[in-house]
């Protein structure tokens, strides 16, 4: 990405942050500091609906650090912010974040379509879910 791309992406991410009191923020290892990813909440493009979002370094996949965060982040959005529900989606072929989905004991519901591509999609209630 060039310095402008992300000089863009993080200001969108600062002014969501205002907006709502949450966003995407980034996911750094406990013991070092290292950043690793990023994860938090966002409004789903388009919608009113409130997605859980991660991405994780592929280095450190399979250690239940996205499982880990993304809970974290949905215990944020149903106790701190009231939501009702909170969504996930991901490409179909992204096995590793629908099995995150199921581990956070999300259900899954119609795909939706975004960016002109089919996503599966999962939803979280506050009672079913953490």
């Amino acid at each position: 990405m060039t310095r402008e791309l992300v000089a863009e992406k993080l200001g969108a991410r600062i002014a969501h942050q205002r907006e709502h009191g949450f966003s995407v923020w980034a996911l750094d290892l406990r013991e070092s500091g290292t950043l690793i990813g990023a994860v938090g909440l966002q409004q789903l493009e388009g919608t009113d609906e409130i997605e859980s979002a991660w991405l994780v370094a592929r280095l450190h996949w399979g250690k239940g650090l996205a499982t880990e965060a993304a809970r974290a982040s949905l215990t944020l959005g149903f106790e701190r912010f009231q939501l009702p529900r909170i969504l996930a989606a991901t490409l179909p072929e992204n096995i590793a974040s629908i099995r995150v989905m199921e581990k956070l004991g999300m259900s899954r519901v119609e795909n939706i379509t975004r960016r002109g591509l089919e996503h599966v999609c999962y939803v979280a209630m506050p009672s079913e879910t953490l």
